[in-house]
Parts: structure tokens; sequence; C-alpha cells
């Protein structure tokens, strides 16, 4: 958002990159370690994760400078927060523990979702496509749509070319294809409810995170190497820094192209290899 990039840390809350310096938030807030982001025109919503602070939100409105807290019990927060994802009209949408989807809509009022018949509890990952279909993934759920007014179940052993086929992120492009990070591979589902998938070690190649770019390029990232999909063509770029058995890792994109990937405490690899 205005070419600033957003860091949830495990230790030390929320840190941007304004493309010249950084800047760190962490000093009086209730939870310093935050798990997700999501971010809309004026503010950014850290879901934190610990075992004590487990499921809170820290909201920054970078606008007005001011931050505000959400809490199970303290709010109208149904249940502990796991995933967390803007729409196309500004809704925050809270995957909560507790059956419920929490939405704090653009008007700044709430409405609750009703999860029946989810089965998981606990969220793994979520978004809002183009027409406005929320989706949500599960450990080994499966995948559910909410359309505005029904759940729509897709089911894992119909889709999955693994048994369970975890989950471990999603995210979606301008044409509203779903793509599905795995650990049997990249999944892809179209509007018209066609699957496919991208195996490139062809028989188990675990994708840890997946992301769209500004071109509508998908980069998806393993442990071994990142992947780059245009079109009809992939490419596999495997430097040094990109390798690395750590688990729940994840990437971003930049305005200019660039790949930012998690490594640990090492902190963040920029990737500039690809025209």
């Amino acid at each position: 958002v205005g070419g600033r990039l957003w860091f949830g840390t495990e230790e030390n809350g929320l840190t941007m990159y304004d493309g010249t310096q950084w800047r760190n938030w962490s000093e009086g807030l209730r939870s310093t370690c935050i798990a997700s982001l999501a971010v809309t025109e004026e503010a950014v919503y850290g879901v934190t994760s610990t075992f004590r602070d487990r499921g809170g939100v820290l909201v920054y409105n970078f606008v007005e400078d001011r931050w505000s807290e959400l809490w199970p019990g303290e709010s109208e927060l149904s249940g502990a927060v796991s995933s967390v994802a803007v729409g196309p009209d500004g809704a925050v949408y809270f995957a909560t523990d507790e059956g419920v989807i929490d939405v704090y809509q653009a008007d700044g009022f709430w409405r609750h979702i009703p999860t029946d018949p989810l089965p998981a509890d606990w969220i793994v990952d979520s978004l809002v496509d183009p027409a406005g279909h929320y989706w949500v993934v599960t450990d080994c759920e499966g995948i559910w749509e909410y359309d505005g007014e029904d759940w729509i179940i897709h089911d894992p052993d119909e889709i999955f070319s693994y048994e369970c086929g975890h989950v471990n992120r999603i995210a979606v492009d301008v044409e509203g294809r779903l793509w599905i990070a795995t650990e049997s591979g990249l999944y892809v589902r179209t509007p018209d409810d066609e699957w496919g998938l991208f195996d490139p070690c062809e028989g188990y190649c675990e994708f840890w995170d997946v992301a769209v770019d500004g071109s509508g390029r998908v980069w998806g990232l393993t442990g071994e190497a990142l992947y780059l999909l245009d079109g009809g063509e992939s490419r596999r770029f495997a430097p040094e820094a990109v390798r690395s058995r750590q688990r729940d890792r994840s990437l971003c994109l930049d305005s200019e192209g660039r790949v930012w990937i998690s490594a640990g405490e090492k902190g963040v690899v920029v990737f500039e290899g690809a025209p």
C-alpha cells in the first residue's frame, strides 16, 4: 500500500519499509508476536500468536498514526482469530475459533457469519476474491467458499493428489483463479471450478506460499526454490539464499517487481533475478 511493505515479526511487533528506511513499532503493545497481516488503505491488522495472547488483533491506523486492539471478550470478536482478510470493498474478515466469521464493514458496522457446517475451528488462511466470495482453508478439511448466502464445500479428497493435502497459503489473481500452496504441489482453481496442479518435483513438492504480482504472474515458494508462472511458462530460481528447510516461510511482492522472502532469524531475502 503506497509503496510500503509491512512485516509481522515473531518478537518485535510491526515493521515497515517505505523504500528508503525502516520503522518498527513494539513498545506499549500487549503482544509483540504477529503471525499474519492484512492491510487496507488506512490500517494494518496483525493477528497475534502466543500461548497467552493467541488470536487477538493489533490495529495500526497509519493515516492517523494511532493503535487500537481487538481481543475476544473485549470487542466484537467472537473468539480467537486465526486469519484476517480484506475484501475489495475494504471490509475486514476475521476467522475465529468459535464457528463465526466476524466482518468489520467499510461503513464501520459489524456483521457475523456462522461457519456451520465447517468442521475445523482453526482456519489456516483466508481471502476475498474479486467477485466478493470469501474463501477459507483448513489443515485437512478442505477448502470452503462463502458466496454471500451459503457455504460451498470443496472436498480435499476430490482435489488433492495426496492424502490430507495440507494447505499452507492461498492467493487469487485478477482473473479470479484461486492458487493454493499445499504439501503436494501448487493447485489452481478457475472460476468455472476446473482444477489443475503444478508439481515441478513430479511426486512431492511442498509449496510454503504463493502470491500474485501486479502483472498477474504467480510466484510460488518451496524449500528449494522460487517458481515463477507466467501464462503457460514456468521458471525456477534457486539461489542459495532462497533454500531453507524452515517451515512457515512466506513471500510478498513489491511494486518494483521484487520478491521478499522470510528467512527466519536472518531477516528477509530480496530477490531481483526475474525480469
